[in-house]
């Protein structure tokens, strides 16, 4: 017996996936017009629903994924638990969802190259990046964090989250990635209303605003290198589980 899900969602990033993540994690894999995700985490689990939790837990993973490396929100969702049987049959057990929505589409291209000899080279560059994810999972800050980025709202709030999750994991040493004064200048402008008005985290505020707040595109860009720094880190290290469930 073997337990799938059924994804829903754009087709241009199903397709991408299925290309590009080989992973022992999880797998998006394409039979005829369906997409399908098959992983480990769904081995020896007795039932559909049980399936199904695990899955929306890999989706909102890979959601995340997504949104950081392609700027695609909320682009997949399940559709519904599928088992196959060992006599041949299948088993789908559907679910309603919502209308899905996406946006954005910034793909790397594929590249082919042809060399003098006839080999025949092909390169997906958004391939290294999916390939090495799977570590990723086994930090649950860092699922966390993809669970915060995959509706793609980068607000300053949201933001304020992540980078309050990587303070708690690398304390001093995010510096060394970002300097002090930038990540302090993007916590006071978060916090204050008189920086970023309703926005803020803050109602009201007794201290005083940065005198030049930090724009919105400044903060994402900050973040995008914190959490590109730290995948790159957990993929060095090795799966390394944190010791506190977020």
């Amino acid at each position: 017996m073997r337990w799938t899900i059924i994804l829903l969602g754009d087709r241009y990033t199903l397709k991408l996936l299925s290309e590009r993540t080989s992973v022992d994690l999880f797998k998006v894999v394409q039979v005829e017009n369906e997409f399908l995700l098959e992983s480990k985490e769904f081995e020896n689990l007795a039932s559909n629903n049980d399936v199904d939790n695990i899955g929306q837990e890999l989706i909102s993973f890979l959601n995340g994924l997504v949104f950081h490396k392609y700027n695609i929100s909320s682009s997949i969702k399940s559709g519904g638990v599928m088992r196959f049987r060992e006599d041949g049959k299948r088993d789908i057990f559907l679910k309603i969802t919502e209308t899905i929505k996406s946006s954005a589409r910034l793909y790397e291209p594929t590249i082919t190259l042809k060399k003098i000899d006839g080999e025949i080279i092909v390169n997906k560059p958004g391939q290294h990046f999916l390939d090495k994810v799977g570590f990723a999972w086994n930090n649950l800050k860092a699922r966390k964090i993809f669970r915060l980025m995959q509706v793609g709202d980068l607000s300053f709030a949201t933001i304020y989250k992540i980078v309050e999750i990587l303070q708690s994991e690398k304390g001093s040493a995010l510096y060394k990635w970002v300097s002090k004064n930038k990540i302090d200048l993007l916590m006071r402008t978060a916090n204050h209303n008189k920086a970023i008005g309703d926005e803020a985290r803050h109602g009201v505020s007794n201290v005083e605003p940065p005198k030049i707040p930090m724009k919105l595109e400044e903060a994402r860009s900050i973040v995008s290198i914190l959490v590109d720094k730290f995948l790159a880190e957990l993929n060095s290290e090795g799966l390394r589980p944190t010791s506190a469930p977020m």
